[in-house]
């Protein structure tokens, strides 16, 4: 038995909420290797925060117009957090709206998929994927989560995010920062922590070791049919671990796989290692503002390329006209005419990339008249969400660190290119975008053309991986 019910009780959960939940979290924490005493007190620190000690399996959005401007500042302005003030439908759908994998606020999907389960599992992109680990559907029946999976929600979330490799570093800021995206309720989070340490503190480490590399790596091939090149696995790794580039690592490396070495191999069979002498290769991160050597940089440095010369480009004769704007205009589903063009110019830059066959090759494209099918042809910014979504494409939430070679979509319905890795710690990101100024206006509707920008970190939504 990994957890009791004293433990919980002395933990300040109610004897109604620990004998429901203890046998789901003795079964699966025990299976998820969560069930070390640091693992087992990170997780349950967290928990015991999100559920307000396991008595709350669903996001409570009663907020007052105050606590929205507290909590979800980025989203309210006074008059809207007036409006919008004790109505959980209307603040769950503004605030989730178009992320997470749902759709606009007249969609209702930020409140038919708000959070749920003990971790608060929150949007619609969220509840497919773990639809699809639990094998039942959420997605159609979204209450499941906090009625039947309220632990299995928790475990895969903390799963999914290789929180226990960060439990195993008692990093509690960075479990908090990943599970909520900033440090909301740290100090409370530190509080459970300590506790739960003194009430596991002894608590015998059982043997964690899983499978041989080897074994795993065959055993996933055996049960997933569709793996065939290093690419498939990539992809696989991406979607098992929510598209988080260090979850793909990890998860990667427990293969004993070297991430970085398929992306320099894409088309190439996948092959199981007869030993397991040889350690995973740990490739050193390349230095802020650059991009390493190898097939992913010279891709990158050739659409870097493409968006620089276009720099200068200008709207003439009128608002959102021009004959260069025209031909961006062409390379999305819409007519060409005086509407706004940031997605168009990311589109164009797109279709000119995929005509020079060593990108196609690179990103195993088979042909010309396959990589315009692939492309993005949307005329709007969050229409490239749902691109990338429907092409298995990492879609990375604005907390992860941009790449060179990411397209980034703001939260304003704008998109631009990054051209250079940010840096740890930095609030910006560097840019080139069409539909834009050469001031610091937030939107584009003051656009006149193609320019280099760079932009506050907090007004990013989504980053678009391409490459890895």
């Amino acid at each position: 038995m990994v957890v009791n019910k004293n433990q919980l009780s002395n933990l300040g959960v109610s004897d109604s909420d620990a004998s429901k939940y203890m046998a789901d979290l003795n079964v699966l924490l025990e299976q998820h290797h969560i069930n070390t005493p640091l693992r087992i007190a990170h997780f349950l620190a967290q928990v015991l925060h999100e559920s307000t000690r396991m008595s709350r399996v669903e996001e409570n959005l009663n907020y007052s117009a105050s606590g929205l401007l507290k909590v979800f500042k980025k989203y309210f302005t006074a008059d809207q957090a007036q409006q919008c003030a004790r109505q959980p439908v209307k603040i769950a759908n503004r605030v989730y709206a178009n992320r997470l994998g749902n759709g606009d606020a007249n969609s209702g999907e930020g409140f038919c998929y708000r959070g749920r389960g003990l971790i608060q599992l929150t949007g619609k992109s969220n509840y497919q994927q773990f639809s699809d680990w639990v094998s039942d559907d959420v997605v159609g029946h979204p209450d499941l989560v906090a009625d039947r999976y309220a632990v299995h929600s928790a475990v895969y979330f903390w799963t999914s995010r290789n929180l226990s490799s960060l439990a195993d570093a008692d990093d509690v800021e960075a479990v908090t920062q990943r599970i909520n995206g900033g440090l909301n309720g740290l100090e409370d989070r530190r509080h459970f922590l300590e506790r739960a340490k003194d009430e596991f503190q002894g608590f015998p480490a059982p043997d964690t070791s899983e499978a041989t590399p080897q074994q795993s790596l065959s055993e996933l091939l055996r049960t997933n049919q569709t793996l065939h090149l290093n690419q498939d696995l990539i992809n696989y790794f991406y979607r098992k671990s929510n598209n988080t580039f260090e979850g793909a690592t990890h998860l990667a490396s427990q293969h004993n796989i070297d991430l970085h070495a398929l992306t320099l191999h894409r088309k190439a069979p996948i092959t199981v290692p007869t030993t397991a002498e040889h350690p995973t290769h740990v490739v050193p991160a390349s230095t802020p503002g650059t991009v390493p050597d190898g097939p992913r940089s010279e891709a990158v440095r050739k659409l870097i390329a493409m968006a620089k010369a276009e720099v200068g480009t200008r709207e003439e004769g009128g608002n959102n006209r021009g004959a260069r704007i025209e031909e961006y205009q062409q390379a999305t589903w819409l007519t060409p005419g005086p509407w706004p063009w940031c997605a168009a110019f990311t589109a164009w830059l797109l279709q000119e990339w995929l005509e020079d066959a060593t990108i196609r090759d690179f990103l195993i494209l088979r042909s010309q008249e396959a990589a315009m099918q692939w492309r993005c042809q949307d005329a709007s910014a969050f229409g490239w969400e749902k691109w990338a979504n429907k092409r298995n494409l990492p879609l990375l939430p604005e907390t992860e660190l941009a790449r060179a070679g990411d397209f980034v979509v703001f939260d304003f319905s704008h998109i631009g290119l990054v051209i250079a890795d940010q840096q740890s710690g930095a609030n910006f990101i560097e840019t080139i975008e069409g539909n834009t100024n050469g001031r610091g206006e937030r939107d584009s509707t003051s656009g006149d053309g193609v320019w280099r920008k760079r932009r506050a970190r907090e007004l990013t939504k989504s980053y678009i991986r391409l490459m890895l």
